[in-house]
């Protein structure tokens, strides 16, 4: 079987288990058995990993590379799945895997030099469009705090040239915003 829109379009993968096996190999997790309980549990939840892969997939990372971070997360997943919280393991693996790819994704956005943070991120559930600082939890006012301090240097530097010599002299001394600072910054 092959799921459409999977990182290559052609690979193919097992279907998802149906309720009864899935709960046989989740019984197995904590026996002897584990290690292979956990490989077919992986493989057969890959299409979930691409499908969430999909919904980044706008974020300038390659397809490939959100399927690959998302199968660390499905894994970790796997491996940290209690059946006793009475939760889905796709329920569970669906946060795992979209934790491991933010997480990936901002790790990225450190080593990008510009980035908008109105630049679209992913797709909800609604099919609405969420912006990259609705995502990270960014506030406006924490985003635009420089080109405010700018805007208010600016102020401040014109009320400064309007006074005598003697005291721009001196507020420039005692408040440290002197020309050969601001040099030194640039």
């Amino acid at each position: 079987m092959t799921i459409k829109g999977a990182a290559d379009d052609r690979r193919p993968f097992p279907a998802p288990l149906e309720p009864a096996r899935e709960a046989f190999f989740i019984g197995r997790l904590k026996t002897e058995q584990a290690g292979e309980a956990k490989a077919i549990l992986i493989e057969h939840n890959l299409g979930l990993v691409v499908y969430i892969a999909k919904r980044f997939y706008n974020t300038g990372v390659g397809l490939e590379d959100l399927t690959s971070v998302g199968a660390i997360g499905l894994v970790k997943a796997v491996n940290t799945f209690d059946p006793v919280k009475k939760i889905k393991l796709a329920t569970y693996a669906s946060r795992c895997i979209e934790n491991e790819i933010l997480m990936y994704l901002r790790r990225s956005l450190k080593e990008r030099r510009e980035i908008s943070l109105e630049e679209p991120f992913q797709v909800d559930k609604e099919g609405k469009t969420q912006l990259l600082g609705e995502v990270l939890g960014t506030e406006e006012d924490v985003v635009s705090r420089h080109l405010e301090e700018e805007l208010e240097l600016a102020r401040l530097k014109k009320a400064v040239s309007s006074l005598s010599q003697r005291e721009q002299t001196m507020i420039r001394l005692r408040f440290g915003f002197d020309s050969r600072d601001e040099k030194e910054k640039t």
